[in-house]
């Protein structure tokens, strides 16, 4: 189509390069000048139209007399001059290597034709309501857009791969949306982890050595009857022990005692006998 506006000298009226020139009805020269290009105009927006079928035509039915808004509007609705596009196709430019059989100007022209792809995938130019045009892709939004490239590009596309592709989607592709994105992804993948470290860490019952709480353990009931009996049969043991204690100390006691008096009656008996004498 582009060949065709060229051929009848409307392809600079399609693109907005060439704007109206002023009229001025007293001027012959001028007068000249204004109908050559409304002619071209014409016959560019003939060409435009032409080349559409009927699903597109209803596009560009109200301003099929106008070639520069023919071809911004075509350009929004079949070129897909998204952000993801321009994003893809910056991503093809720096991935030009040198392929094998290929000559170094062969590789320039495979390079030029990617930079012409990312051009024509750039918001298009305004036209206002004097027919000049108004560029709208700025210096800062390309610094934006190679931001954007690098934070994505450096994602391994095994891990982020499902990311990646869904920040792409976004109508917007600006520096502080794909910030947001990104923070919004590490919250989301930090609670991941979490929760998989919880599921992983397994619960080893002391008594069985086996995978489960020592609630549920069916050795727990065992264990318990066999500690109850263990404590009852050593209260008994102690308790004999102190019976034995206490009654033999009774006994030692009263025998000591005795001895005690029987020594204390044979000393006096023996002290009377030694005055008698």
């Amino acid at each position: 189509m582009f060949g065709r506006l060229m051929s009848v000298g409307g392809a600079r009226i399609a693109t907005g390069e060439e704007t109206p020139p002023a009229l001025e009805p007293s001027n012959p020269a001028s007068l000249t000048i204004w109908s050559s290009y409304q002619l071209r105009s014409d016959r560019a927006a003939g060409e435009i139209y032409q080349w559409l079928d009927e699903g597109n035509k209803i596009h560009v039915d109200d301003i099929r007399d106008k070639p520069a808004l023919m071809w911004v509007k075509l350009r929004e609705i079949h070129s897909k001059s998204a952000p993801n596009a321009r994003f893809n196709s910056l991503s093809d430019l720096f991935m030009v290597r040198l392929r094998e059989e290929e000559t170094l100007t062969q590789l320039c022209t495979h390079v030029e034709g990617c930079m012409q792809q990312i051009r024509s995938l750039r918001p298009p130019l305004i036209i206002n309501s004097d027919g000049t045009a108004t560029q709208t892709y700025t210096l800062e939004m390309l610094d934006d857009e190679l931001c954007t490239m690098a934070m994505l590009r450096a994602l391994l596309r095994e891990d982020y791969g499902s990311f990646v592709s869904s920040v792409l989607m976004l109508n917007n592709l600006g520096k502080d949306m794909v910030k947001e994105a990104f923070c919004t992804e590490e919250i989301q993948h930090t609670a991941a982890d979490e929760e998989a470290a919880a599921v992983s860490c397994t619960i080893i019952c002391y008594l069985c050595k086996k995978e489960h709480k020592i609630t549920e353990c069916p050795h727990l009931s065992a264990a318990q009857s066999h500690i109850s009996k263990d404590d009852s049969s050593k209260s008994k043991k102690r308790g004999g022990r102190q019976g034995w204690n206490s009654t033999t100390r009774a006994d030692i006691a009263k025998t000591t005692d005795s001895a005690k008096i029987e020594e204390g009656f044979d000393r006096t008996a023996i002290k009377a006998k030694a005055a008698v004498c």
